[in-house]
């Protein structure tokens, strides 16, 4: 296990928003990965992790359910046991031959130095979701056919001031976090002062 810790100098209770920044679109939104609640006047926290990323899809069986990133049929996540990684989503009938299914498979050619892809060959779109210990780590996104979903997992994690109403899997804007995303590493102590007149601050 590995951590990092945050303590809250200041007279308000604070939820602290973990996250990654997608490469492809790091100024536009991200999903809080974990929230930490931080009571006031010091209390502190420790976050730990175990660093165990992973890859699923899901798609939709009807088309009210298209709009829901963990809807319809969801496949079995694939561990990811290397920064780089190659997985194919296809069309498989199912034993009976009576309807078709997305399959998603790991594969050894074509690799990208430092980056995970999921490339869509199958006839529909599905959602695509990159896990870090079993939660979303970026914002699930929609790989249409002959489409392809990459990052690079080697990225940082950030963390940043968050709303109250904000909880685990709420993807939020970048320009709704209340401070700065700070990056962190493993053994960090970070330090939160100032208030919601003043603004907040997060220092190493």
């Amino acid at each position: 296990m590995t951590g990092v810790k945050f303590i809250n100098n200041t007279e308000e209770n604070l939820r602290i928003a973990v996250f990654k920044q997608p490469y492809q679109t790091p100024s536009l939104q991200v999903i809080a990965w974990k929230i930490i609640p931080l009571p006031r006047d010091g209390g502190n926290k420790t976050l730990q992790f175990n660093n165990e990323y992973a890859v699923y899809i899901n798609y939709p069986n009807e088309e009210d359910e298209r709009g829901d990133p963990y809807g319809g049929t969801q496949t079995a996540p694939i561990p990811i046991d290397q920064t780089t990684a190659n997985f194919l989503v296809r069309n498989e009938q199912t034993n009976d031959a009576q309807s078709t299914v997305a399959v998603l498979k790991r594969v050894y050619i074509n690799l990208a130095p430092s980056e995970i892809h999921i490339a869509n060959m199958a006839a529909f779109g599905v959602w695509g979701h990159i896990t870090l210990d079993e939660n979303d780590i970026y914002p699930p996104q929609i790989i249409s056919p002959g489409r392809t979903l990459m990052e690079n997992i080697e990225s940082p994690l950030f963390v940043s001031v968050i709303d109250d109403f904000v909880v685990s899997g709420t993807v939020v804007k970048v320009r709704e976090l209340k401070t700065i995303p700070v990056i962190v590493e493993l053994g960090d102590v970070i330090s939160i002062t100032g208030s919601k007149w003043t603004g907040y601050s997060m220092a190493k």
